[in-house]
């Protein structure tokens, strides 16, 4: 049990950097991933800082193993993840301007499974 509570804290620390840097700072991520020096275009920056979003999710869940039961972090994980995809999905088609077929019904879709997570938490916290 011990090494698999270094493993998600290691887990937890390298995924919240990964996902933190490409949502924050993603031309420097991906220039630092990939290499290739080249401004990336918007929709790069945009998948990229979606990407970000699910890897502070995946770390958030990786936290489960040492604070408070696997339910409630796998519940705070989802929540994150749904949030942060409907805010930068939202943002795309709204701040810059892109939208595909499916980007709306994808924010909306994420912003409705963001309502059922809060939900769902308040009742797992109720006695």
């Amino acid at each position: 049990m011990r090494g698999q509570g270094r493993l998600l804290w290691v887990m937890t620390a390298l995924e919240l950097l990964a996902g933190f840097s490409l949502l924050l700072v993603p031309g420097i991520a991906l220039d630092a991933l990939l290499g290739n020096g080249a401004a990336p275009a918007a929709e790069t920056l945009a998948v990229s800082r979606l990407a970000g979003v699910a890897l502070i999710a995946i770390g958030v869940m990786a936290h489960s193993g040492s604070h408070g039961g696997p339910n409630w972090w796998l519940l705070a994980g989802l929540l994150v993840y749904n949030a942060g995809a409907a805010a930068v999905l939202s943002f795309i088609g709204a701040g810059l301007g892109l939208a595909g077929p499916l980007l709306w019904p994808a924010a909306i879709l994420h912003a409705g499974l963001t309502f059922w997570t809060l939900i769902s938490l308040r009742y797992l916290a109720s006695p």
